[in-house]
């Protein structure tokens, strides 16, 4: 008996252990889901201040716009007037935009190239001096 009283007792403290254990193991989970739910709220008002200083930004492009709605249709009838009075048609305006477009195109890429061919023959010069220099002294003083 008192071998099955004394193992009946072990199996109390070892249950009374794994009690303990899964108290400690609790403990620790509600900490760990205390400081992701902290976590979470901080992300959460930063992006909710994120989204007020947007929705103000928002406001403020909005008004802009509103302003320069009217106007834009105020000279686009303007220009539509001056084109019926000098009797051009809306397909002649498209015509020649499209064609100041190419050619603003053109010029921008042609510039381009100007530039890259200017850089091209200044590294030259610059390499050609650097060449020439030494030997150029060694000549002068040779010849």
């Amino acid at each position: 008996r008192r071998v099955g009283a004394s193992a009946g007792a072990g199996a109390a403290d070892g249950a009374q252990g794994g009690a303990a254990g899964d108290d400690v193991e609790d403990e620790a989970h509600k900490v760990q889901l205390e400081a992701m739910r902290r976590e979470f709220f901080q992300h959460q008002s930063a992006a909710d201040s994120s989204a007020a200083a947007l929705d103000g930004d928002l406001k403020a492009a909005q008004s802009a716009c509103e302003a320069l709605a009217p106007e834009l249709e105020f000279w686009r009838g303007k220009a539509q007037q001056l084109m019926a009075a000098r009797g051009l048609s809306q397909a002649d305006a498209e015509a020649a935009a499209t064609s100041a477009a190419a050619a603003a195109q053109t010029r921008s890429s042609s510039s381009g190239g100007r530039r890259e061919e200017g850089r091209r023959r200044r590294g030259e010069a610059s390499g050609a001096a650097a060449g020439a220099g030494p030997r150029g002294a060694a000549g002068a003083g040779g010849g």
